[in-house]
């Protein structure tokens, strides 16, 4: 790590050295308003969490080339990658395929697929140039968010219509990623309306079946009903064709296939203002995510005196995961100093997976009532009360409170203290998963000769033309995961520098994990394993550490934005070692960016994790660096806003994407962007 803290140091000495020259005198650094931590708009100096705002110059700056990415920009967050098209973001470790413990909206819908419980990035119907503004809310914000706001909250913001600016964007490069954008839109008065479709298609990683193919059209009309009233009207689709497998599975099978998912959704917005500080909010949605997903093909299995037995082996993986919401806000603030959020949400998720899950489907119904007092705003003294109650028809009735002060100790400066508790319901697999690989005997007398021997082995009847791998299995609904954490921390603003610093703990219990138990036989068929995994609340870990956020401008040209996290992690439970080993010990992101002559625009980005564990895959990587390169420039000839684009990312050379098997080499991309 210090080789590492020196190169970024002398990477920003080197790319600032040139700041102070006139006329280009510092720029006064900025708080940010947000808007996701309360469900109140406040300054970052009285919200009662922390908060990474990654806006459109950050974006541009990064170089990023898919959203995920930009995940990275904020203290504690990883993303990783299962495969190509499979991008995984956690906080604070306990990194899965699926990082199920974190909530995510785009424009207040939750994206989070209630099969698996995370998110699927590449099935999003949702255009990067769209994105006005991320915020990325960095503890536990259940009290705002429900459940799935355990960890953290990851709020994406759309531009609004009348925002919006005719152009098109392509882009090309390794390994063999082709984009293209086209956005349109169109105003009558103060009606406005946007169209956005997107291509893209990527090679994945070398050597690996993850190659993709994605289609999105997003829409997006904003109709006022008189000055105080607005309609919102949002609805998109995303196609995806995505390579899955690596080659020899389950029964010694070639599963090397492709799946094809289709998301689309519907969404309604209602506001009014009633008045001075009041606003009435109704927000109503329908979520649709389908996957089709089946293996099929010739195997071998080797059975006790029998050598190796043909088979055809067949498993479904396919979902069908629907979500219809609505939900009422009401703020008010009913004196000078108090405002007051309030509101009630119904929901109702529905997965249906024949392959996956006992019965075959899964439905869950929650109601949910929520608030936030806020005291004090704009004062010294600024504090936050809040909490949700909720009942859900599967794990029942929970309430996640918090509690935050915050103290003006100097102007631009506040000290924060908060305390809160979160919990997260089990996903549809956690709470009723059954799914395993069959292997049929097509031949009868091998049938018949097998039923036999399998009766002897089980010491029951079972059948002789089938067997099976069994993968996963509830026996009993596990327990909510619950969550406490206290945090202490600074928020500052100094000449040209913003930023923050947090101690946090945090304490996570009933982890929700699959133990391997002994299982010969389900409803009369044989498990070749022998040992089957069944979700339980298995596992407590306990997180503690400190986060560094700074966000300068050193000269109206030059923007810096550094992320640091470190954390310990002490756990408890089957998978003790593995937790927390999968929580790196330090996480680093420091972004430069600089305005050139010409309308030239240079940026560096360099990122830092220590070793880690990728947890369910069980792959163990060391030290992650990675140096991304970005220029831009007027395109000549084009019209005004015609630019250029090239992302160099992970100059420094190859490393290993959270498994061995995910090479990240150098790769160079190049694009252009042009108005309409």
């Amino acid at each position: 790590m210090r080789a590492t803290a020196g190169w970024l140091l002398a990477l920003a000495l080197a790319f600032t050295a040139r700041a102070a020259e006139p006329p280009l005198l510092a720029a006064a650094a900025e708080l940010p308003v947000v808007l996701s931590a309360t469900r109140l708009r406040q300054p970052a100096l009285e919200a009662p969490v922390s908060v990474t705002v990654i806006d459109r110059e950050l974006m541009e700056a990064s170089g990023a080339t898919e959203l995920p990415e930009l995940f990275r920009l904020a203290p504690g967050f990883l993303v990783g990658h299962l495969n190509g098209h499979h991008a995984t973001v956690g906080y604070h470790g306990l990194l899965d395929p699926y990082a199920r413990r974190m909530q995510v909206l785009v424009d207040g819908r939750s994206v989070y697929t209630p099969a698996f419980g995370g998110v699927r990035w590449s099935n999003l119907p949702l255009v990067m140039e769209d994105i006005a503004r991320i915020e990325i809310i960095r503890a536990p914000n259940a009290a705002a968010y429900g459940p799935n706001a355990f960890q953290g909250i990851v709020n994406i913001v759309t531009e609004t219509a009348l925002e919006t600016r005719n152009g098109a964007a392509v882009a090309a490069g390794e390994p063999g990623r082709r984009r293209a954008v086209l956005r349109l839109a169109g105003a009558r008065g103060e009606r406005a309306f946007r169209a956005s479709l997107a291509y893209r298609r990527d090679d994945g990683f070398s050597g690996r079946n993850d190659d993709a193919e994605t289609a999105i059209l997003a829409l997006r009309a904003d109709l006022p009903l008189g000055p105080a009233e607005m309609v919102e009207l949002q609805g998109g689709y995303n196609h995806g064709r995505h390579g899955q497998g690596d080659g020899v599975d389950q029964f010694g099978f070639d599963d090397r296939r492709s799946d094809e998912t289709d998301t689309g959704f519907v969404q309604g917005r209602w506001r009014r203002v009633l008045g001075p500080g009041e606003e009435l909010t109704l927000l109503a949605y329908h979520r649709r995510e389908r996957t089709r997903d089946r293996e099929s093909g010739p195997a071998t299995i080797p059975l006790p005196g029998l050598g190796d037995l043909p088979l055809e082996v067949e498993a479904d993986l396919g979902r069908d995961a629907r979500r219809t919401d609505l939900e009422l806000q009401h703020v008010v603030a009913p004196r000078p100093g108090t405002r007051i959020v309030w509101g009630l949400e119904a929901r109702h998720d529905e997965v249906e997976a024949p392959g996956l899950l006992a019965g075959g489907s899964f439905s869950n119904d929650l109601w949910r009532l929520f608030g936030n007092l806020e005291q004090g705003g704009g004062g010294r003294l600024v504090w936050n009360a809040g909490a949700m109650a909720e009942a859900n028809r599967v794990s029942g009735t929970r309430i996640a409170p918090r509690l935050g002060v915050n103290l003006r100790i100097a102007p631009g400066h506040a000290l924060r203290l908060t305390v809160a508790g979160a919990t997260r319901n089990p996903s549809a697999v956690e709470a009723a998963g059954d799914f395993a690989f069959f292997g049929r005997v097509t031949d009868p007398l091998q049938a018949a000769l097998l039923d036999g021997v399998l009766d002897a082995l089980v010491g029951t009847d079972v059948r002789g033309d089938l067997v099976m791998d069994h993968q996963f299995l509830t026996r009993r609904l596990p327990d909510p995961e619950e969550m406490r954490s206290l945090e202490l921390g600074w928020i500052f603003r100094a000449g040209p520098v913003a930023g923050d610093l947090k101690l946090f703990t945090e304490r996570l219990d009933g982890l929700v994990a699959a133990t391997k138990l002994t299982l010969a036989a389900k409803d009369g068929v044989y498990n070749v394993d022998g040992k089957t995994g069944v979700f339980v609340n298995r596992n407590d870990v306990r997180l503690h550490g400190l986060e560094l956020q700074l966000d300068a401008r050193p000269g109206r040209r030059n923007r810096i934005h550094l992320a640091y996290a470190l954390t310990d992690a002490d756990a408890s439970g089957e998978d003790a070692q593995d937790l927390e080993e999968s929580v790196p010990r330090q996480n680093l992101a420091l972004l430069l960016t600089r305005r050139l002559a010409g309308g030239l625009r240079a940026s560096a980005a360099a990122y830092y994790v220590s070793g880690m564990r990728f947890l369910d895959v069980g792959a163990t990587v060391g030290a992650y660096r990675r140096l991304d390169l970005t220029l831009s420039g007027p395109l000549a000839g084009a019209g005004r806003g015609a630019r250029w684009r090239l992302a160099l990312q992970n100059v420094d050379g190859a490393d290993a994407d959270l498994q061995p098997d995910n090479r990240l080499d150098t790769r160079l991309q190049a694009g252009v962007t042009l108005p309409l």
